[in-house]
């Protein structure tokens, strides 16, 4: 989180200043190309799609995805939840879906917050908390269901829906996840 609100500022402080989005862009592609040239880690990688999602670059980070997964497709699959939302967004979902196993499992993963969120914290309310990870599970769940969809497997996006609303044990959170889930059906259109 702290990364993302640090390059967010670079980006607004680049709006007045362009040196410094030009600075953050060097960096960024200085990270891209070590990546490119096999210096496969993970963070390198989160640092360069944090980066181009703040600037609005999803096609970079699905392309140098790709070219990571042409490379090494198990240095792919530690990048994969990193790149998901990118490769969602480039309607990549055959090469998105051939990194899920089995998207119920995935389903599962995404839950956990929602099972073991602590019910008190000092700085926020139990409320917001449960807020947070209900949005974070809905778009999380949504990235799958528009692969899906996008594979034009309707059904198995719609038994997916219904599957990660089954995964929420807390009533409350339920309905807020069924309602969110199923108000908005996933859109497959491509966002830049």
């Amino acid at each position: 989180m702290r990364l993302s609100y640090a390059i967010s500022e670079w980006v607004d402080l680049g709006e007045v200043y362009p040196p410094a989005r030009s600075a953050l862009e060097s960096v960024r592609d200085a990270k891209a190309e070590l990546l490119t040239q096999g210096t496969y880690d993970v963070n390198l990688f989160h640092d360069v799609a944090s980066i181009n999602r703040a600037l609005g670059h999803v096609d970079r980070t699905n392309n140098l995805f790709k070219s990571i997964a042409d490379a090494d497709r198990g240095v792919a699959a530690k990048c994969f939840h990193i790149a998901l939302e990118s490769l969602v967004r480039m309607k990549e979902f055959e090469l998105a879906r051939s990194f899920m196993s089995d998207p119920r499992k995935e389903i599962d993963h995404f839950a956990m917050p929602l099972k073991f969120a602590p019910q008190q914290t000092q700085s926020v309310s139990p409320e917001m908390m449960q807020e947070t990870f209900v949005r974070i599970y809905v778009k999380k769940v949504n990235l799958l269901l528009q692969i899906f969809t996008g594979m034009g497997d309707e059904e198995a996006s719609n038994q997916l829906r219904h599957y990660a609303v089954e995964c929420v044990t807390n009533a409350q959170l339920r309905d807020e996840v069924t309602e969110r889930l199923y108000s908005s059906p996933p859109s497959t259109r491509r966002i830049q």
